[in-house]
């Protein structure tokens, strides 16, 4: 398949270029077996479930290459999936996770990269799975990468110059694996090139001026396999002005490119923003309002952070697409250990099926430290207005009605003891959106429900035990055929070497 040619090759660069400076290499294999019992192995609707017992086995191995210039690190999963009762469903799939940070000249300038290979959710309308156990149709292998130089230089004794120059692929098998009683997507999945790159001027943090300034050049090009290239530019001036050392007010003016005409994207649109910002060591918070070609904007973001609890309150309005959302949260570092979880990944994306769209989010969140645990909940709504189907040529666009997701999340794990941990999560979201399989139906309006239990055991040095169960449904309005639900179990031994 093409995805796993592309992530293998990007493995052998991370490896070539890292193994260069290397001064320590540390290779860690793994293997897991487990046994999964599911309810209902295709997500079937009620009535229809056929129950099936599952064997996993996923060898895997973690290389991590540091040295004083680079540090480079890969984990690689290799999941096979055999079904007792028909093995046509059986499956093998890759994972992997990696990432490369090089020195050219210094940290002044280097070469960074990352990249993976894992499975996604095709359509919104077929049921919606967290794991690959259930053969639904709905799962494709996404192979996601970016490379390129990273600057970072100071100048003029109280300015840096930081930027990058990226080109990275999201790439999908076109395949979605099924079954004969399973249905599948019936509409193309396009993968991307994309081009991103920015330059930004700005005042030093530490700078002792209470006048700061930044100005800034971004560049992203998104080019679909069919579809076209959609190309957005941006440039503008941004003042702020230290009230005190911790609260700025701030004031920007520049242009965009219009995102609305695919065809055009020379700088010709005007915005202009304005709002205040405080940063503190255990503190952040930014509220601005604006305007741009597609209307008046609003931006908040607070965070509270500390030791025992971390708070998180965002809201955000902008044009988009599903790949370009997801291309740009593709992470550059892990998150930091006790930080708010990041938002849940929208379950209405499609994935390689590009439309355009003006995207709002609000999130809320919190995490909490108590005695030998830690709890995490939030909540989340997200509206996509003005969607309309993405090409070139403007006869062959597709208006859309508007899309809407809202819904909540909450997590808990705690030490039973000094080898014994134990999780439970559970998710909630309520989707209206529309039916691209179709368009002579309606769209639909449902509820997803998932909860989970795991228990993790260390039985020795090298080896641990876990142990989960855990149930998902979906209910859909006016339409009881596309109601499921699910209950599986499992158990998995973990043996590193």
């Amino acid at each position: 398949m093409k995805p796993c040619r592309g992530g293998i090759t990007w493995v052998l660069a991370v490896l070539l270029l890292g193994s260069s400076a290397a001064t320590a290499l540390e290779i860690e294999p793994r293997v897991s077996v487990g046994q999964i019992y599911t309810s209902n192995v295709n997500l079937a609707p009620d009535g229809e479930e056929e129950s099936d017992w599952v064997t996993r086995l996923a060898p895997g191995v973690n290389v991590l290459l540091e040295g004083t210039r680079v540090r480079a690190e890969v984990d690689y999963e290799l999941e096979s999936l055999f079904y007792a009762d028909e093995s046509d469903r059986n499956e093998v799939y890759h994972q992997l996770d990696g990432d490369l940070l090089a020195d050219l000249i210094g940290e002044e300038l280097q070469f960074g990269a990352r990249g993976g290979i894992s499975q996604v959710s095709v359509s919104p309308e077929l049921p919606i799975s967290s794991s690959n156990i259930p053969v639904t149709g709905n799962r494709t292998d996404a192979v996601t990468w970016y490379a390129g130089p990273e600057w970072n230089k100071e100048l003029f004794s109280n300015s840096v110059a930081v930027g990058h120059m990226r080109i990275g692929q999201v790439l999908y098998d076109d395949s979605p694996r099924t079954d004969e009683a399973t249905p599948s997507v019936d509409f193309d999945i396009q993968d991307i090139d994309t081009i991103d790159g920015a330059f930004y001027l700005r005042s030093l943090e530490e700078s002792p001026r209470p006048l700061r300034y930044e100005v800034a050049y971004e560049y992203q090009s998104v080019d679909y396999e069919t579809s076209g290239e959609l190309v957005q530019q941006s440039t503008w001036l941004r003042l702020g002005y230290q009230t005190t050392p911790a609260w700025q007010v701030f004031a920007l003016a520049g242009l965009d490119s219009d995102f609305e005409d695919v065809n055009d994207d020379s700088l010709d649109e005007g915005r202009w923003e304005t709002g205040v910002a405080m940063g503190t060591d255990f503190a952040r918070f930014e509220a601005a309002v604006g305007h741009r070609y597609f209307g008046t904007t609003w931006r908040l973001a607070a965070e509270y952070i500390d030791e025992d609890i971390n708070y998180r309150l965002s809201y955000q309005e902008t044009p988009t697409t599903s790949d370009l959302t997801n291309y740009r949260e593709l992470p550059t570092a892990p998150p930091a250990e006790g930080a708010a979880p990041p938002p849940p990944a929208s379950s209405l994306d499609r994935a390689g099926a590009p439309a355009l769209y003006l995207y709002k989010r609000a999130d809320a969140a919190i995490s909490r430290a108590l005695y030998r645990s830690r709890a995490s909940a939030g909540v989340f709504w997200e509206r996509r207005e003005d969607v309309r189907a993405f090409d070139r040529d403007p006869t062959l666009e597709v208006f859309l009605d508007d899309e809407r997701i809202y819904g909540a999340f909450a997590e808990l794990g705690w030490d039973l003891g000094e080898r014994t941990t134990m999780g439970v999560n559970a998710s909630w979201e309520n989707r209206e959106y529309n039916n691209t399989i179709d368009n002579t139906v309606p769209g639909y309006d449902d509820d997803l429900f998932f909860l989970r239990l795991g228990l993790d055991r260390e039985l020795g040095l090298r080896t641990r035990a876990l142990f989960g169960t855990g149930w998902s449904t979906r209910d859909r309005k006016d339409d009881p055929g596309g109601d499921y639900d699910e209950y599986w179990a499992s158990v998995e031994l973990v043996r590193t070497f």
